[in-house]
């Protein structure tokens, strides 16, 4: 499989690297957020606690470490009713479509899968876009929701798994390009 940095060299931009430390903005920004919320709603509310706005974040910030798991079994619930199936499909759909020989590089997740075919030399040019297209989507689901990483990676893997039982001639080649 072709890497990028073999194809773009030092033009392609390491954003790992250069991201490394806005993780923390979100915890900043979110702190900074509930202590005006909190500051705001003993204002408005006229609440005459003791030590209010401390107790008004509080609430606050107990709800902002709740709320992830709360909703955490109806993320499960909608991944096992809807999205796993429609992933499953997608990669079954993608598999067929591209037809690359399975190796190393490219079958541990469904964005490397979708980038080796972007650079496939067997597939047709309009192919390789579509791959690229389809890529910079996964790729933009993962990045904006961090639990879309692992969902992608156990829809691949089972995807992968049945794939390989399916084709066991075609399935996997080891030797390395």
């Amino acid at each position: 499989m072709i890497s990028l940095v073999e194809v773009y060299g030092d033009k392609l931009y390491n954003r790992k690297e250069a991201y490394k430390k806005s993780k923390y903005i979100p915890y900043i920004s979110a702190f900074i957020w509930d202590i005006v919320v909190a500051i705001v709603a003993v204002k408005i509310f006229e609440i005459n606690w003791d030590y209010a706005i401390i107790k008004v974040y509080g609430i606050l910030f107990i709800y902002s470490l709740a709320k992830p798991i709360m909703t955490w079994p109806l993320d499960k619930l909608n991944y096992k009713m809807f999205l796993k199936d429609a992933l499953i499909l997608e990669m079954r759909h993608y598999l067929r479509v591209f037809n690359i020989t399975l190796s190393e590089d490219n079958m541990c997740t469904y964005d490397d899968y979708l980038l080796s075919a972007s650079f496939n030399n067997t597939l047709e040019d309009k192919e390789k876009v579509l791959a690229a297209i389809t890529y910079a989507g996964v790729v933009h689901q993962m990045a904006t929701n961090p639990r879309m990483d692992s969902v992608y990676y156990n829809a691949w893997s089972d995807t992968i798994s049945e794939y390989i039982k399916d084709n066991p001639g075609k399935a996997l080649s080891l030797d390395m390009d």
